[in-house]
């Protein structure tokens, strides 16, 4: 057997990821404020998933116990900037995506 083709089982595999990112990508092109949702998805989720997270994680696994207090604090810190500044981007993405799209393109034209 030649060692440089992939075995048949990634072939499956490959057409999944293939249609994923073309189902992605339709979906993409056709939404007119998909960029408002990303940045919606991305004010709230990705701040959760990373500084919130990793930092609540790290203070479960070690507990107070093993971290030193900087440490501790420096978590903390990490944490409560978060949660403000994905409080503020998820609320300033929602009022975008609910602004009607002409007003948008009015106030950029009079700059």
């Amino acid at each position: 057997s030649d060692s440089s083709k992939p075995p048949r089982r990634y072939c499956p595999s490959r057409t999944v990821r293939v249609m994923i990112v073309l189902v992605t990508a339709t979906i993409a092109y056709s939404l007119p404020n998909f960029g408002k949702f990303l940045e919606l998805v991305g004010a709230s989720i990705c701040t959760l998933l990373g500084f919130i997270l990793p930092c609540y994680f790290h203070l479960r696994v070690f507990g107070r116990k093993e971290m030193k207090m900087w440490e501790l604090l420096f978590n903390l810190f990490i944490i409560v900037v978060a949660v403000f500044f994905a409080f503020v981007g998820t609320i300033e993405a929602i009022m975008k995506l609910l602004e009607d799209d002409d007003e948008v393109i009015e106030g950029n034209l009079e700059l």
